[in-house]
């Protein structure tokens, strides 16, 4: 998908954006503003600047721009609400029909507003890249229902027909990209951990020479690292299997520092007559290993996640372990007690 924008002053195009999409709400805008590139993959997770590697892969480039030192600002800078409201209004753009609607962003002192149409059927859905982008710069909390294709948008005033952007041209791609989205974000915050662990150092060096920062420091310290309220959702079982660290080709050499099964988990693994308790047991298992892997700054391993796997497969465990036959018992206990 190609999106351009039309400028009142200039009267013709001057910034593009591509889009690429899917249907599993996965989207990678490629934009040139001003000579300027800006790659953003935005799904569920969130909003993360990236950049190509060899092999069609994607990584994160969270230090590369001012977008980024926004994107990561604290979430207590949240400055206002995001409000979607329809409008009356339809327009037809490359075969598509598309509904208007106005995105409003409100604070205490202003209002400032956006007018969009969007095809709320279409597979694609380019509403997430806007609202997705919108939440960065104005740390709101919006969630909403609609989605869709973005055909035509821009601010909502009466100049809306001469300064816009609008959908040029849309195709299938056999263009690809590998990115784990929330192995990028772990990553990233481990560097800006490790990054505010330095700058707290040098923060409480600087105050042992001159008192007056002491106060400076320790408020500073008390801003980071931000953690989220903890909800309760490690009894909900995932529909497939969780992706495991370890089975990451770039986290072989840090298999040093986790118990020895981990390097044979799918190789040295024991046949049950159950059919489920092997999956649920391999998954215990491996998420203990991941869990080995955090020692090292070199790997990222969403912590939280895999603590609520091996919760709940425990959990798992111990209670279908009575229903088991004496041989998948007896087989259960010597993996588990073999775990080293």
């Amino acid at each position: 998908m190609k999106y351009t924008f039309l400028d009142d002053k200039t009267k013709n195009q001057n910034v593009e954006i591509d889009i690429f999409g899917n249907a599993s709400n996965e989207l990678l805008l490629s934009s040139h503003i001003d000579q300027l590139p800006l790659n953003l993959f935005i799904d569920d997770l969130g909003v993360s600047t990236v950049s190509f590697t060899m092999n069609n892969q994607l990584e994160n480039s969270v230090f590369s721009s001012i977008f980024s030192q926004m994107m990561y600002a604290s979430p207590e800078q949240k400055k206002g609400d995001l409000e979607i409201n329809k409008i009356s209004g339809t327009e037809t753009i490359l075969g598509l029909p598309c509904q208007y609607y106005t995105v409003n962003f409100i604070d205490k002192t202003k209002e400032e507003s956006m007018k969009i149409c969007i095809n709320e059927t279409y597979p694609i859905n380019t509403f997430t890249a806007l609202t997705g982008v919108l939440k960065v710069f104005t740390k709101s909390n919006y969630s909403n229902g609609l989605k869709g294709l973005i055909l035509k948008g821009g601010p909502n005033t009466d100049k809306f027909e001469t300064e816009h952007f609008i959908l040029k041209s849309i195709k299938d791609s056999d263009a690809y990209v590998y990115f784990n989205h929330k192995e990028s974000m772990m990553k990233h915050q481990r560097k800006m951990d490790s990054l505010m662990m330095e700058q707290r150092k040098w923060e409480d060096d600087y105050a042992a020479l001159d008192s007056t920062a002491v106060a400076d420091s320790t408020a500073f310290a008390g801003d980071y690292p931000y953690i989220q309220e903890y909800v309760s959702t490690y009894k909900k079982e995932n529909s497939v299997m969780a992706n495991l660290s370890i089975d990451n080709p770039n986290s072989k050499n840090l298999l040093k520092g986790a118990p020895q099964y981990c390097s044979n988990l799918h190789k040295d693994f024991p046949v049950f007559e159950h059919k489920e308790v092997a999956r649920h047991l391999k998954n215990y298992a491996g998420q203990v290993c991941d869990m080995y892997l955090t020692q090292s700054y070199d790997e990222t391993v969403d912590e939280k996640g895999t603590m609520d796997e091996i919760r709940r497969e425990v959990l798992y465990l111990l209670d279908v372990r009575d229903k088991l036959s004496k041989s998948d018992q007896k087989k259960l206990d010597k993996y588990l007690n073999q775990l080293d």
